[in-house]
């Protein structure tokens, strides 16, 4: 009886292992993978770094004139994402003089299965932008 209860401890911690692997497998291909990727045309309203402890860069575009039926999540025509910190300072720039000189622009963006706290507030995580003249 001994022996079946040793037997018993090491697999169901063999077992609690190859779940908390599972767990921390799905949780990381989630957050990394990307869902969709595109583009988004608006005036940006605002943009701050947030964060007590992981600092992210949260913006919102207002995109009134377009088809907001199609886009899902949006509210009187506004769309809010996330910029991750190790983006390249150029896009910082651009996003800063867009709001700056209330210009339109054009906002590449990957849209992630899931939103982690550590790399924004949303799962929309814009990666580049180009302002329209």
């Amino acid at each position: 009886m001994k022996d079946f209860l040793n037997k018993l401890k090491k697999w169901t911690f063999r077992l609690i292992i190859v779940a908390v692997i599972v767990f921390i497998s799905v949780i990381v291909f989630l957050s990394s993978m990307t869902y969709s990727e595109g583009f988004i045309i608006g005036k940006a309203t605002s943009f701050s770094k947030k964060g007590i402890i992981f600092k992210t860069y949260e913006g919102e575009i207002n995109v009134t004139g377009t088809e907001l039926a199609e886009l899902e999540g949006l509210e009187t025509g506004k769309w809010t994402f996330s910029v991750k910190k190790n983006i390249e300072k150029e896009v910082l720039e651009s996003i800063e003089k867009a709001i700056e000189e209330n210009k339109r622009a054009k906002f590449y963006y990957r849209e992630k299965y899931w939103k982690s706290s550590w790399s924004g507030d949303t799962k929309y995580y814009v990666y580049d932008v180009e302002i329209l003249e």
